[in-house]
């Protein structure tokens, strides 16, 4: 419309999925530790697939109010390690996707990294 009040708001820089079973006690840690970012151009997908749906459905109710926050509760029925991985995949909105275990970390300040390394190979698809 040329007026700039249909502008879209740019996707993160990072999506980072975190997909878990079963594992309340490091999937919440990974969860605080990843939420303390300051950061607002990052995606968090968090993933639970546990057979007690209600752990972690009361402790994401503490992070509603985060944007940054995308969280996919527990199904009825257990999905395949594979399934839940990938439908962490199907819901983010980031340029760049990171995939970590729900005991490990990455450092969401990567989306800097991934900037430097888009700024000296622009056509870059992958990073590991």
């Amino acid at each position: 419309s040329g007026d700039g009040a249909s502008r879209l708001t740019p996707p993160p820089a990072l999506s980072i999925c975190v997909p878990s079973r079963n594992r309340q006690f490091y999937f919440q840690e990974t969860i605080r530790a990843l939420v303390a970012s300051a950061r607002d151009d990052v995606e968090f997908v968090f993933a639970d697939n546990s057979d007690e749906p209600a752990i972690m459905d009361g402790f994401m109710s503490g992070l509603s109010g985060d944007p940054r926050v995308r969280y996919l509760p527990s199904e009825a029925k257990p999905l395949s390690m594979v399934d839940n991985w990938e439908r962490t995949m199907a819901v983010t909105a980031g340029r760049w996707v990171a995939f970590i275990g729900d005991d490990d970390y990455i450092d969401p300040e990567t989306a800097d990294v991934i900037a430097a390394i888009e700024a000296r190979v622009p056509d870059v698809d992958a990073i590991a």
